[in-house]
């Protein structure tokens, strides 16, 4: 079937390569191979960037997509060697480490993502609808989509994307003992914070959802800087069932704005207190466990009494900062995780219409001289209309 924006098609012929190699953008991408010594290079052409301009009249630019054959998504992939290339599987589908070669011939890591879903005609053109618009949402704090393949016979969907080295943001919060992933600093979960949420306000600002902001969908890159990814997948009905019940409550509600904004929240409780949102294993005690649903239920409880900073994880020792029971370094943490925590209780509010903003979330985030939201003093009742 036919696609209807520019699409690279990594076989073209040696005669467009060359000539399109005199003029291709230092972001292109170019033959995926699994040997780059085996054969030598080709360059093809880079299609010119489209831009699109959106109703709050931002624009944009659209990096090219690549479209790879199965074969040379298996050759990056070392034929999907579960053992040495697998990064990670979830409900929509399995990620793989792959190889591929940049302009300069230096190759790059990648992250295949194999779906579980077999694609109908229909389903085909949902992806095609996913992805056009997928190609408006290139940011510093977005995962970069570099192109796609469908699998002919077994009807699969691959993406490509950038690798991010230092895997999810859950696997650095909810590591075991003995885990190999880095400890968060406070600066670097406030940093990472900051970024989910610049990234978020992206997707927004250019009349997108993101449907599934959670802690396994924030990705690290090399400085620790948050990139959100595993988004857009409407089409998917594993990701639709997912995705439906946002941490927070547990309760059944629609992807949009409000809904990525009350599932942000929760990542950020999540981070502050180093707890998982239904509070599994999350060193609470078995008290905790019993009274409260979630995470974001316990923390509406210490808010009330007067005591949100208890919420904060015992590991940053930061709890007592707010008092002065800590030297300045300390009490500046304390205020900025007491800022944060209410601004996971303001994203959190029953009431959709009575959560802010993403952008107001980032200017809150951005500096000292904005103030935390109004949170109110306990938990409202809302009723669905």
């Amino acid at each position: 079937m036919g696609f209807p924006w520019p699409v690279m098609r990594s076989d073209q012929s040696s005669e467009r390569a060359a000539a399109g190699a005199k003029r291709s953008n230092p972001e292109s991408l170019l033959v995926v191979t699994a040997d780059i010594s085996a054969t030598p290079l080709s360059f093809p052409s880079s299609p010119s960037p489209v831009t699109s301009s959106t109703g709050g009249g931002v624009e944009s630019s659209a990096l090219p997509l690549w479209e790879y054959s199965g074969d040379e998504l298996a050759a990056a992939t070392g034929r999907y060697d579960g053992a040495r290339r697998r990064l990670g599987q979830g409900q929509t589908g399995a990620v793989f480490r792959g190889t591929l070669l940049g302009h300069d011939g230096v190759a790059v890591d990648v992250a295949v993502k194999r779906f579980h879903d077999i694609l109908s005609e229909e389903k085909m053109r949902l992806v095609c609808r996913d992805l056009r618009a997928r190609r408006f949402l290139q940011d510093r704090n977005v995962v970069r989509l570099h192109g796609y393949g469908f699998c002919v016979r077994y009807r699969k969907l691959h993406l490509v994307y950038d690798y991010m080295p230092h895997g999810s943001l859950s696997q650095h919060l909810f590591a075991g003992a003995g885990s190999s992933a880095a400890i968060l600093s406070w600066d670097r979960r406030s940093k990472i914070i900051a970024g989910a949420a610049r990234g978020l306000h992206h997707f927004h600002s250019h009349g997108a959802v993101h449907g599934c902001v959670t802690a396994s969908n924030i990705l690290i890159d090399n400085d620790f800087t948050a990139r959100l990814g595993d988004f857009g997948y409407s089409w998917s009905r594993r990701f639709r069932r997912r995705c439906t019940s946002p941490a927070p409550t547990g309760d059944i509600v629609r992807m949009s704005s409000e809904t990525d904004v009350l599932c942000f929240g929760a990542v950020v409780l999540e981070v502050v207190s180093g707890r998982r949102s239904d509070l599994d294993d999350s060193g609470g005690g078995d008290g905790d466990r019993r009274r409260f649903r979630s995470l974001v239920e316990w923390v509406w409880a210490l808010h009330e009494a007067g005591r949100i900073l208890e919420a904060a994880d015992a590991t940053l020792g930061i709890a007592a900062g707010d008092d002065g029971g800590c030297g300045g370094g300390r009490r500046r943490d304390a205020v900025e995780a007491k800022k944060m925590l209410l601004v996971g209780l303001a994203c959190s509010h029953p009431d959709p219409k009575q959560r802010p903003k993403i952008w107001d979330v980032v200017k809150i985030l951005k500096s000292d001289g904005f103030q935390p939201p109004k949170v109110p003093p306990s938990k409202p009742k809302y009723q669905e209309r």
